[in-house]
């Protein structure tokens, strides 16, 4: 008498599962991956301007209005505020990461203008 078993065919619908979750899991993250290397770039890059015209500022090279003061202060805040998103994200404290990743994507666009015509502006001749 031959006895059949489900157990191989149940092990290689689990072993497929597994794959299915792995890509899955891998494609997230490289999601996560872009998205966190875009933020990073585009602060980076805030960065540098602000520190650019800071030190000009400290140079008397250019001077700044109070109103101009409170633009820097609230960009500057802004992007404090998407570094917060994002070590949210790192320390995975994020329920839904198409929504996170689609209000992110509109901060930073939106900071992005903010400083472009801040610097546009205020500090080109």
């Amino acid at each position: 008498m031959v006895n059949y078993s489900c157990k191989s065919g149940q092990q290689k619908d689990d072993n497929k599962w597994e794959d299915v979750k792995e890509e899955a899991s891998e494609a997230m993250q490289s999601e996560i991956n872009s998205l966190k290397s875009s933020v990073n770039a585009a602060i980076d890059e805030l960065d540098k301007k602000m520190a650019d015209l800071k030190a000009e500022i400290e140079e008397g090279k250019t001077e700044i209005t109070q109103e101009q003061q409170e633009m820097m202060n609230k960009l500057e805040a802004q992007k404090e505020d998407m570094k917060a998103k994002m070590k949210k994200l790192e320390e995975g404290a994020v329920d839904n990461f198409e929504n996170f990743k689609n209000e992110m994507n509109h901060d930073l666009q939106e900071l992005r203008e903010g400083f472009a015509s801040f610097f546009e502006d205020n500090f080109t001749e």
